[in-house]
């Protein structure tokens, strides 16, 4: 269980600007008083949660830090809801708009912090996550929106197409663009420090250790890789002597210019069967 205060769930609750489909209902055109209806929700829909009041907590360099409620500028109390703690990492490491927009992000769940620094204010936005319907301390936590995504959301939720009524309702949140550096440091606002929480799901995916083998994919590839060995080994034994064999000719003394003299590998010198028992016999004497 996570230290946010959450309310009560609020049933069905739907964006206020998303038409409803009640504009034509007749029931409602009747003049009789009648008592309002509880709210009914589509089958298998999950309970839509508002959580309000909630106590910010972000990390950085592998360290968490207490967020002060004076830099929460805004907040609608809405976290991204994700399958899995991969998913929420694979959305907020990714700089693909398309992606963020498919999930479903939209204004309600930004965070919007504002600090001083260097002598000016430093506007960073946020989101926190709710992984797997599980209310664990993910909700409280937040994590930079990198500046391409928060710039083209900034772009799209100011753009003259969109309804004067709601700008108005996220004025908080788009009053001023966010800063060209997203992350704001806690160590030079000089945040408190606290205890890693025990019950984050966000994840990193795994990465394979340095040095580790890599598996062959099946058996046609270890045939493949025998193979060119194989072709390889014989090209380099076909072609070798050819270009690196200096072979030369030398008149020696006794023997006229019949003894050869081969020059393989720097430093060895290899010479024919007639020089060889030429300084054989030559070393007897």
């Amino acid at each position: 269980m996570s230290d946010c205060d959450a309310l009560d769930p609020e049933q069905c609750e739907e964006d206020p600007f998303e038409p409803s489909g009640d504009e034509n209902d007749e029931d409602l055109q009747d003049p009789a008083p009648a008592p309002e209806p509880e709210p009914e929700c589509a089958v298998n829909e999950p309970v839509k949660k508002k959580y309000e009041g909630r106590k910010f907590i972000t990390s950085f360099k592998k360290a968490f830090y207490e967020v002060p409620a004076g830099a929460v500028m805004f907040d609608a109390g809405r976290p991204v809801k994700t399958a899995s703690g991969l998913d929420a990492y694979k959305l907020h490491d990714s700089k693909s708009f398309p992606l963020w927009t498919g999930a479903g992000v939209v204004e309600r769940h930004m965070v919007k912090l504002s600090v001083p620094f260097n002598g000016e204010r430093q506007v960073g936005w946020y989101i926190t996550f709710k992984i797997a319907g599980q209310e664990t301390s993910d909700i409280c936590i937040l994590r930079p929106v990198h500046k391409t995504i928060a710039d083209k959301f900034f772009a799209l939720w100011t753009a003259d197409s969109v309804s004067p009524e709601r700008k108005k309702t996220y004025a908080e949140l788009l009053v001023e663009k966010p800063s060209p550096t997203a992350q704001i440091n806690p160590e030079y606002q000089r945040w408190r420090t606290v205890d890693t929480p025990p019950d984050v799901l966000y994840a990193r995916p795994k990465v394979a250790p340095k040095g580790a083998k890599r598996a062959r994919k099946n058996e046609d590839d270890v045939e493949s890789s025998a193979t060119t060995t194989t072709t390889n080994s014989a090209a380099a034994t076909t072609v070798a002597p050819q270009l690196n064999r200096s072979e030369h000719e030398v008149a020696v003394p006794g023997l006229g210019s019949g003894a050869q003299i081969f020059m393989q590998t720097p430093g060895v010198v290899t010479v024919s069967e007639t020089y060889f028992r030429f300084l054989i016999e030559n070393q007897k004497r």
